[in-house]
């Protein structure tokens, strides 16, 4: 299974070198942490030989699936709601099961970022389906 993740995020990086200098960063950095992790998680299964190092399939599916839907999310309903969303829903996928400790955290990152992210002048995602309800 770390094979596996090792590949997605060594394709996210290939991928990521067609893309121009700044825009490549994010994926650029996110491979790379990625490609570590699944290093990470590859020694330490060999180190433990045992049942307990083997990654479950749902946490794999979890871990290629969330940056997939979350790029989904943000294509079609913009930052603010795919943001929100995905940090509410990821948690509770994880087992969180606090629901106000997890909206209050969620909404209040999900402001700051956006806030800190307009004040630096950077176009936040409107989404396909309010582009197209707002006409712009």
């Amino acid at each position: 299974m770390a094979a596996a993740l090792g590949a997605y995020f060594v394709y996210q990086l290939v991928a990521a070198s067609r893309y121009p200098a700044e825009p490549a960063l994010f994926p650029r950095v996110v491979g790379v942490a990625g490609v570590l992790l699944a290093v990470g998680v590859a020694a330490r299964a060999l180190a433990e030989k045992g049942e307990t190092s083997r990654l479950e399939l749902r946490h794999v599916a979890l871990a290629v699936g969330a940056p997939v839907g979350f790029g989904f999310g943000l294509w079609l309903l913009g930052y603010w709601v795919a943001s929100l969303a995905a940090l509410i829903a990821l948690p509770l996928l994880l087992g969180f099961r606090r629901m106000g400790v997890l909206v209050a955290t969620s909404a209040g990152v999900t402001l700051f970022f956006g806030v800190v992210l307009s004040y630096l002048q950077v176009r936040l995602p409107r989404g396909l389906l309010f582009e197209r309800l707002l006409g712009g």
